[in-house]
């Protein structure tokens, strides 16, 4: 579809957010697949083009940046109480999985001091299985956000605290074998 128009007239209603053009003598142009093309003019036209895309789309905290999502938290009206508990658990949720690749570290280390030949594959699917259980446990956290309670604050840390305390096992039991 092709638009042409001798002239064009504005209107903009910043309460609505709709922009209105009048289209004056505009000559409307399609084009099908077999190159079989149709036009149509008119005196005038209006065409209305709603620019409030906050209704049509689901805002996803995800997709907005630290600053952007507490700003979104402290303009009222903004989010309703589904997104206002997302936005909320957003910032800590990606904290607790920054340090994921230090917690795997500190499981990597006393899996790899191992020092006999036989064990390197028990080591192995050690990590993977604690790594597995590690990303399970997060996506239950992550779940547990639509709750507006205190629960997916420490849902969210919990698998970070588990793994290093099995971690922290690990270690000792690796000083002790040595």
């Amino acid at each position: 579809v092709a638009m042409h128009s001798e002239r064009v007239t504005m209107d903009f209603s910043p309460e609505k957010k709709i922009l209105t053009l009048h289209l004056i003598n505009p000559l409307i142009t399609t084009q099908e697949k077999d190159s079989i093309s149709q036009s149509v003019t008119m005196d005038e036209m209006p065409l209305s083009i709603n620019l409030d895309k906050s209704r049509s789309r689901r805002i996803k905290a995800n997709r907005f940046t630290n600053r952007e999502i507490r700003e979104a938290l402290d303009t009222p009206g903004y989010l309703d109480k589904r997104q206002t508990t997302e936005f909320a658990t957003e910032l800590p949720r990606r904290a607790s999985f920054s340090l994921a690749c230090i917690v795997f570290a500190l499981i990597g280390v006393p899996l790899a001091i191992n020092t006999r030949r036989k064990d390197t594959s028990t080591g192995f699917a050690l990590g993977i299985l604690i790594a597995s259980l590690y990303f399970l446990a997060l996506i239950f956290a992550d779940l547990s956000r639509k709750n507006d309670t205190m629960l997916p604050y420490i849902l969210l840390w919990l698998p970070n605290i588990i793994t290093v305390a099995v971690a922290l096992r690990l270690h000792k039991r690796a000083t002790h074998k040595g």
